[in-house]
């Protein structure tokens, strides 16, 4: 079921956008695009639906930032998740943009998962991370300024010494950068690689 489909897009100087939109077996009917706002939405039904074709038209330049599908009970997850992504786009987010998504779909938490594709930089000092990630952190507490923050360090990862696995010796001192920068932003944090069974 796809609950009270809603579309969100981005402010332009272009009016004449318009979607058709087509909802279960009903007829065809169309909707303009008015983005004046830097985030506007559209309710694209009267209600729940289970199927859904949305086609966009004379809607060049209008930033589409997708649908929601959320029901009025639940939990609601966004997943930001990027392949091979260390987690520092993150502090690009524009804080306007983000405040008005905050208002809109009301965030409770923010759960930040990294470390694999940091280990892999052939370093044991993480102090630059450290200091990356804590802007991250605090650029994020200004885009949702009514969300906690959740770190989990990065999980336990294996390299072979000597023809046996261990842990790679990067994992600890990138599990206490992360510590580090979750205490200084007030954040949570788990140890992803002590729950995991440490050494």
């Amino acid at each position: 079921m796809l609950n009270q489909p809603t579309l969100f897009y981005g402010s332009s100087r272009n009016h004449k956008g318009y979607v058709t939109i087509k909802a279960d077996k009903d007829s065809v009917y169309s909707k303009g695009l008015t983005p004046s706002n830097l985030l506007n939405t559209l309710k694209l039904t009267q209600g729940d639906v289970k199927s859904l074709q949305v086609n966009f038209n004379k809607a060049d330049s209008v930033p589409i930032y997708g649908f929601n599908f959320g029901s009025e009970s639940g939990v609601h997850v966004d997943n930001f998740s990027t392949r091979g992504n260390s987690g520092l786009p993150l502090s690009i987010l524009n804080p306007s943009l983000m405040n008005a998504f905050d208002r809109e779909l009301g965030y409770d938490l923010l759960i930040l998962h990294y470390g694999a594709n940091v280990l892999g930089y052939g370093s044991l000092n993480y102090g630059w991370y450290e200091r990356n990630m804590t802007t991250v952190v605090n650029n994020l507490k200004e885009c949702f300024p009514n969300a906690d923050i959740l770190i989990i360090s990065t999980a336990d990862k294996s390299t072979k010494k000597e023809g046996i696995m261990q842990t790679d010796p990067a994992v600890v001192p990138l599990a206490n950068a992360q510590r580090n920068y979750a205490r200084k932003t007030g954040s949570g944090f788990i140890n992803l690689y002590q729950v995991m069974g440490g050494k």
